[in-house]
């Protein structure tokens, strides 16, 4: 079985070794906050940036429609400005959306792959702009020069889960001195909600083995797990979902547990990312002589961490499920109806939504799952 996405595994839970693995950036770092939810992070940003209802904030119209909830939820006005084909804001059309309220850009780095930063950096400094660095896709990854993305803008905006299998948790930096750390209180999730994410977290680790304990750990996760919430939600007992598309602004004061931060401690980030790279590279090689596949970042910049590996096809549900009954497991980036909300009046960025098959290419995959996946996709399109 090809996953999805990295399995917790029991031996991420053993104490750290008398010499423990060098934290990565932002986790070395002192003016940081963990949440529950990234999305938390970019709730406490606009505290700190003193904005005022009405204020507008200049977001590509490439989303997840979950920031800009967070922003309108805030009192705050987003103007959306169009992307590039490499995904880059397209600063042209950006410059014509500026207004005497325009006081915030926000930048997404898509996928790992980093923006230019110079470029952007620039523009704001030239607009009187603040910048918001969303790293949430691109934890570990840094620019061409080995900044880390994220340390640019005022504040940078990490989602460590979507990298390495923690049970949820996202992190605000705060890079300029202009702003202090967001000081208002914080609260401990549900031990349930921690404890059922990193469950099915470690289930999904065992589904990938196959064989009986992937036919027990599917059952557990999709007949049993579903019904021991529903029962324990009759008895009032509240579990906090991750990788929703809905804001909710009643759990903004989660900060992330500690199960979650102790994970953090325990991975070979190094060896993660090294992984990660040579999985995407190895795909990316098999996948460039099929045809009616475009990869969207079909060279890797030296120091990115890719999240995925993003394509475009026609027919995509059709391969999709054709993988699936392969057992590789596909996804969408954003599938959910609100990012095309938003990307309505943008052709192309419509287009991206309804063709892109997302490819797993994480740390646990073994160089023989990535020839397996590309050969499935070969036989999915012919």
């Amino acid at each position: 079985m090809v996953s999805l996405s990295p399995a917790l595994r029991f031996e991420h839970f053993q104490l750290p070794a008398a010499q423990p693995y060098a934290l990565p950036f932002p986790l070395n770092q002192e003016k940081i906050r963990y949440y529950y939810f990234a999305r938390n992070g970019i709730w406490d940003a606009m505290k700190i940036f003193a904005l005022s209802p009405g204020d507008e904030v200049l977001m590509p119209a490439l989303t997840s429609g979950i920031e800009v909830d967070v922003v309108r939820a805030y009192g705050l006005k987003p103007v959306f400005y169009n992307i590039q084909n490499d995904l880059s804001p397209h600063l042209t059309d950006a410059r014509t959306k500026i207004t005497e309220r325009t006081k915030l850009f926000y930048l997404i780095h898509y996928l790992g792959f980093p923006q230019p930063l110079p470029e952007i950096s620039q523009f704001c400094h030239t607009h009187n702009l603040q910048l918001f660095e969303d790293a949430a896709l691109s934890f570990l990854s840094a620019d061409s020069s080995g900044r880390p993305l994220g340390s640019t803008g005022d504040v940078g905006l990490f989602c460590p889960r979507k990298t390495a299998p923690i049970p949820h948790g996202g992190i605000l930096l705060i890079n300029s001195n202009k702003y202090p750390t967001p000081t208002t209180k914080l609260y401990k999730p549900p031990l349930y909600s921690t404890l059922g994410a990193a469950t099915s977290l470690f289930l999904q680790g065992e589904r990938a083995y196959g064989g009986f304990r992937g036919l027990a750990s599917d059952l557990l996760i999709h007949r049993c797990i579903p019904k021991i919430k529903k029962t324990l939600s009759l008895l009032n007992m509240k579990y906090v979902e991750t990788g929703t598309p809905l804001f909710d602004k009643s759990k903004t004061a989660l900060t992330m547990s500690l199960v979650s931060r102790s994970l953090l401690l325990r991975f070979d980030y190094h060896k993660l990312f090294l992984q990660r790279r040579t999985n995407y590279q190895q795909l990316v090689s098999l996948l460039q002589d099929i045809p009616h596949i475009t990869i969207q970042f079909p060279e890797l910049p030296p120091h990115a961490c890719p999240m995925d590996c993003m394509i475009y096809i026609n027919k995509r549900d059709e391969v999709m499920e054709k993988l699936k009954v392969q057992n590789i497991e596909t996804s969408r980036i954003w599938w959910w109806n609100r990012p095309r909300e938003i990307a309505q009046p943008y052709p192309a960025i419509k287009k991206i939504l309804e063709d892109n098959i997302v490819l797993p290419i994480h740390q646990d995959l073994a160089s023989h799952q990535i020839e397996t996946m590309a050969m499935a996709l070969r036989n999915a399109i012919n």
